[in-house]
């Protein structure tokens, strides 16, 4: 039965291979190679995704049944570090040769030939390269280059994983196990299309560099913006200015030119209460007015009267009329023993220089004050 402690302890296990685990892949490749070259704490030999014997060998009496527990207690006491040992004939090997001066760069040379001449990609297989010392005098290097499918190491880390081990190396060997070829194919050689695309990529310099001048260029912007909306901004206030005085001085030149139709139009009319106060003092005591219309240059009068022939004459005489005529037959009305009578009076319009001057007549001034 597990305990709480125990489940802690695997928890605080767990994470902690895993915070190595990521530190460790932001080691450089030569450091990788350089760890992964060192001895594991144990090899198995894998034939066909099986594991088939453990080096060195556990207690006679384990069965092939329970290998991984074998491993699982090995990485319980602290042997976590594996390798794996694969059969050569379950990995493909091609010879090539290459120049003496491209011995630095074989390693990409190999992968970007084996995608030239093979239907493999790299991304499918592991590699790995077993280069043979020229001898002296000669100007090309050999090499044997092994290929397996990256399926099966996976599988098999899987597998190892899962049991708390960590897989560091993976091997093939011809036909004894304790002799494996000096290859690893978890060595992490970086073929020549990571090499190429790794080299578009910056440094972190660089990138520190492009970085500074970024928020330098985006500083500089946002300054030259900020200029820019100011130097809008008073361009638009110096216009709604010019726009503001403009309509100030419409407004004034409107406002007196308003105030001197206004005096015009008042001065050019006769005012209202003179002109009736006038018209009803002519009328004679024998007439009446039933209908009065007035507008603006016109008084339309209807009423009761004797005689009425001399109504017009009398009204027209006043200095408000222009004119004065009778715009209907005169009839005689046997009830009221009267004339009726309808009369047009066009008004005069003032004289010019009372409508410039904006002060009466005399006549206007005299009946003004007779206007209680």
């Amino acid at each position: 039965m597990r305990t709480l402690l125990a489940d802690m302890g695997t928890d605080v296990q767990r994470v902690w291979e895993w915070w190595i685990g990521e530190l460790r892949s932001l080691l450089p490749a030569a450091l990788k190679r350089y760890e992964n070259s060192c001895n594991a704490d144990f090899s198995i030999v894998v034939e066909s995704g099986i594991i088939t014997d453990i080096i060195p060998a556990p207690d006679p009496a384990a069965l092939e049944s329970n290998f991984l527990d074998e491993i699982r207690r090995r990485a319980g006491c602290g042997s976590r570090k594996v390798n794996i040992l694969l059969p050569s004939s379950e990995c493909l090997s091609r010879r090539m040769s290459i120049p003496k001066a491209a011995l630095p760069d074989i390693d990409a040379i190999a992968a970007l030939d084996l995608e030239r001449t093979t239907p493999l990609r790299l991304t499918d297989v592991y590699t790995a390269l077993a280069i043979e010392r020229p001898a002296r005098g000669q100007n090309g290097v050999s090499a044997t280059q092994f290929i397996i499918k990256r399926q099966k190491i996976e599988h098999i880390r899987a597998l190892l994983e899962d049991v708390g081990a960590r897989l560091v190396g993976a091997s093939c060997f011809q036909s004894d196990p304790k002799s494996a070829l000096p290859i690893n194919f978890l060595s992490e050689r970086e073929p020549a299309v990571s090499q190429a695309r790794r080299s578009l990529l910056p440094g972190p310099g660089l990138l520190a560099a492009l970085g500074g001048v970024l928020t330098l260029s985006g500083l500089i912007i946002s300054i030259y913006r900020h200029d820019q909306a100011l130097a809008a901004l008073r361009e638009e206030t110096a216009a709604l200015r010019e726009r503001i005085s403009l309509a100030r001085q419409e407004q004034t030149s409107g406002s007196a030119a308003a105030q001197q139709a206004l005096l015009q139009f008042k001065n050019g009319r006769p005012v209202t209460v003179a002109l009736l106060e006038d018209l009803t003092r002519r009328l004679p005591d024998s007439a009446w007015v039933t209908d009065f219309r007035m507008s603006e240059d016109k008084i339309e009068l209807g009423g009761f009267g004797r005689p009425v022939r001399s109504l017009a004459p009398d009204l027209e005489a006043s200095e408000f009329v222009e004119s004065a005529a009778i715009t209907a037959p005169i009839v005689t009305d046997d009830r009221l023993q009267k004339e009726r009578f309808e009369l047009r009076l066009r008004l005069a319009p003032r004289p010019l220089n009372e409508v410039v001057s904006g002060q009466p007549s005399n006549a206007s001034a005299e009946i003004r004050e007779g206007v209680p």
